[in-house]
């Protein structure tokens, strides 16, 4: 079972002070398809990659569509149900602002969520400074795995058919993969926010499953659209017009354990731009020292 979550960390301490595998009906499905939409914007993201209403791919969609599922995914949570967010990685700082992010928007916190395994077992309140809606989680170490599967499964059956539980994912780029598995195997349609890990594997382990899912290399929504108008337009249309020049990347981030999503997209569309085949991820220049990389 440990398998399942392979231990992922959180850089803070923990001192801050539903959905079952039945036939879902068509519209679980449109509620399930615009929550995760909404979600993703609650995650500060764009929904750059999210489930369609069949649940048989994983496509790709414009921020646009996101942007206009919001305002319906929150009435829709409110008339059909309740729709709990279990964000897991916190007491980290990108998770725990997705949580204050989903509490801003009217969301219901998970009253359980999973965090690394450097961080005790241990119940923090969540809390939004602009609404001033507040929650408590308890977080339960990655390594776990039986106690988190009996809490997700009890908070899955404590509502019934009304509620839905979807997850938030920024916890660590080698649990990537397993979590997302995880999450299929329970159920639970996500968020992953967190970068790293097999992302084509991750893709196709989601499309086997018929599992939703919203997986994108940034969750920024100003970034997605400069990759979109500025990269990745720009490189389909003017392949090699940068050609003759020689691509060099440097990479500053704080605290993070794997090069950055958002970098090796960037670079993909400046390789086709540039025609610059010989530069590889492993030519980034990263730089993860917290004082040069501000």
């Amino acid at each position: 079972d440990e398998a399942l979550l392979p231990p992922f960390s959180t850089s803070s301490s923990c001192s801050r002070a539903c959905i079952d595998r039945r036939p879902a009906s068509r519209s679980m499905m449109m509620r399930l398809n615009h929550a995760l939409a909404f979600l993703s914007l609650c995650a500060t993201a764009s929904a750059f990659a999210f489930s369609p209403p069949s649940p048989s791919l994983v496509t790709r969609a414009p921020p646009s569509a996101a942007a206009t599922a919001t305002a319906t995914a929150l009435s829709m949570a409110s008339e059909d149900g309740d729709v709990l967010v279990m964000v897991n990685g916190m007491p980290g700082p990108m998770a725990t602002a997705a949580a204050e992010a989903c509490l801003r928007k009217g969301l219901k916190l998970s009253p359980v969520a999973m965090t690394g395994p450097d961080v005790p077992e241990c119940t923090i309140t969540v809390a939004d400074t602009v609404s001033g809606r507040r929650g408590d989680v308890r977080l339960i170490p990655s390594t776990d795995t039986d106690e988190i599967k009996a809490r997700i499964k009890g908070v899955q059956t404590a509502g019934g058919d009304e509620t839905t539980l979807l997850a938030i994912d920024y916890t660590h780029p080698s649990a990537v993969n397993s979590n997302a598995l995880f999450y299929a195997e329970m159920g639970v349609p996500f968020v992953m926010g967190t970068t790293g890990g097999d992302r084509e594997k991750l893709i196709a382990d989601m499309e086997a499953a018929k599992h939703f899912a919203v997986i994108a290399p940034n969750m920024g929504k100003q970034i997605v659209a400069m990759q979109a108008a500025l990269l990745e337009d720009l490189a389909s249309k003017y392949p090699a017009a940068f050609g003759g020049y020689k691509l060099a990347v440097t990479e500053r981030h704080q605290k993070k354990a794997d090069t950055s999503g958002t970098t090796k997209a960037v670079i993909d569309s400046l390789k086709t731009l540039s025609g610059d085949d010989g530069f590889s991820y492993d030519d980034i220049d990263m730089i993860r020292d917290d004082q040069e990389a501000v």
